[in-house]
């Protein structure tokens, strides 16, 4: 996900995913929570849409549903 944000100058949101995998490199379980709390609210990054053609937000969309129910498993 990072690199498509990154690619759609969406760094904003690139800098957070960033910050979630550095810590998940750490093996800190604190990640899964700050990755789930980027999903609160109205203009969250659950309610992202690229400015990038369909095929790109459909992979986009099923890379953040996946993490998303992969961190919610594992809470």
């Amino acid at each position: 996900m990072e690199k498509i944000l990154l690619e759609y100058e969406e760094d904003f949101w690139a800098e957070h995913i960033k910050r979630v995998r550095r810590i998940a490199e750490n093996s800190d379980g604190a990640c899964i929570e700050r990755f789930l709390s980027l999903f609160g609210g109205m203009g969250s990054f659950g309610d992202l849409v690229l400015q990038a053609p369909k095929p790109v937000n459909e992979i986009f969309y099923r890379e953040r549903t996946h993490s998303y129910k992969l961190a919610q498993a594992l809470l």
